[in-house]
């Protein structure tokens, strides 16, 4: 289907220009005014902070009690205002060596610098996917598109916590262009730097592993050991030794966060609880916590195995590619709603392969969007503010609100396995129908 001005009435044309206009002026200020909030507790204090210690000659991770204070009187300085509830960076080692330059900003200047950086490599990725993916997309399209994105959940978070999605979805989007074009060793050096910064990314070295890209693989592996071993020059061997053996134990809480979309954290909440998360077990039976953990990934591992070992053209490659995204998501030990922003090129995707199929399948997709759209911590902030939210949560809640991420990435994990082996099979030639 052709996606261009004929298809759509004129006077439809300007309702979403007009639209469009109401959300930016609405909206707009709001989202510029977060991206230089001095706000208390957003993720970038925590490399920010890290950095300084840095340069003060503190271990990179000290406690947040100890080097808050020191760095950010104004704001952390009387610990009957505000209470530090995170203790430890929970970046790895390199993700601190990438913000080494925002040491000599101001934290205010360095969440505003960090931002525009971010926003720009946002923007180019999906430029970048939109064009691999030989999209048509009408040109009176764009500035609805960027009242969406004002919208849109995972972006609005990851400006508010300066988190490090924007640089984590450029170097994913060069893999999957790297790898369609042949260019596996490249592939592997931007999913070796993805994993040193965040690590989960290192899920895609089993999207190259089953497509026979060995020396993609051993790229990526060289490349993490490579960045590891500056980071170590720069930083200190005692800096990954705090990270291994005093932050990486202090994450195991996290796993059990409200609003931890992965497998790890839809059993750890139903199984195991947490305290300090206020989240109440079903029952606590961790066994089965970890037998749900294993069996789900299994799964999920699975199909993101056999669907990028039967790929063998472009098109297929992209279906694997865009489902092992998913795939990611869901097996990370922790995925936050800003984590979300990585599966463009997925929801891309599926756009491309529904936009002229079944009703169902385009709903389903809409309702993916809405729901990953959707802020669901706000709502929980106002309940708390109204007193209605409880302050211990119950499998009530971990089966309902606190999984309805889980659910659609589940949903969306499906959908895109339906598709891909629907196309798997029109290429084999058991299937002549397109992917609908």
């Amino acid at each position: 289907m052709k996606a261009n001005s004929e298809a759509w009435p004129w006077w439809m044309i300007l309702f979403w220009q007009i639209a469009a206009l109401f959300v930016i002026t609405i909206r707009g200020e709001e989202f510029v005014r977060s991206m230089k909030m001095d706000q208390v507790g957003v993720d970038l204090v925590q490399e920010w902070a890290s950095v300084r210690n840095w340069f003060t000659g503190l271990p990179v991770y000290e406690d947040h009690a100890v080097s808050l204070p020191r760095h950010l009187p104004e704001m952390f300085g009387d610990p009957n205002k505000v209470r530090i509830e995170i203790h430890y960076n929970a970046h790895p080692p390199s993700s601190v060596f990438l913000a080494l330059p925002l040491g000599w900003l101001s934290y205010g200047d360095a969440l505003l610098a960090w931002n525009v950086i971010s926003l720009l490599m946002i923007f180019w990725s999906i430029y970048l996917i939109i064009r691999g993916l030989e999209l048509k997309i009408p040109a009176w399209f764009w500035l609805p598109g960027l009242a969406i994105l004002l919208l849109y959940n995972p972006l609005k978070q990851q400006v508010n916590q300066g988190q490090l999605n924007g640089i984590l979805l450029l170097l994913l989007t060069q893999a999957w262009l790297a790898e369609r074009m042949g260019k596996e060793r490249w592939a592997g050096f931007w999913i070796g730097l993805a994993t040193v910064i965040k690590l989960f990314p290192g899920a895609l070295f089993l999207f190259l592993l089953m497509r026979c890209r060995w020396r993609g693989v051993i790229t990526g592996l060289f490349t993490m050991l490579a960045v590891t071993l500056i980071t170590i020059l720069v930083l200190g061997v005692e800096t990954y030794e705090d990270y291994l053996f005093t932050v990486i134990p202090t994450l195991n809480e996290f796993r059990a966060g409200k609003l931890n979309s992965s497998i790890w954290g839809f059993w750890i909440k139903l199984f195991i609880g947490s305290q300090s998360e206020k989240v109440q077990a079903l029952a606590a039976w961790p066994w089965l916590a970890w037998l749900g953990i294993a069996i789900s990934a299994g799964l999920v591992t699975w199909a993101i195995g056999w669907v990028a070992w039967r790929s063998r053209t472009q098109e297929s490659g992209d279906a694997a590619f865009a489902l092992t995204l998913t795939g990611m998501a869901l097996l990370s030990p922790i995925t936050w709603d800003h984590s979300l922003l990585l599966l463009f090129m997925p929801l891309f995707w599926l756009w491309k392969q529904v936009k002229a199929g079944s009703i169902v399948n385009r709903l389903s997709l809409f309702l993916i969007v809405m729901t990953f759209a959707y802020n669901h911590n706000a709502e929980r902030i106002l309940l708390e503010r109204d007193k209605i939210w409880p302050s211990l949560m119950g499998p009530a809640f971990t089966l309902g609100i606190l999984s309805v991420y889980f659910y659609t990435l589940v949903a969306m994990f499906v959908l895109q396995w339906t598709l891909s082996r629907r196309l798997l099979r029109a290429e084999a030639g058991f299937d002549q129908r397109a992917p609908t």
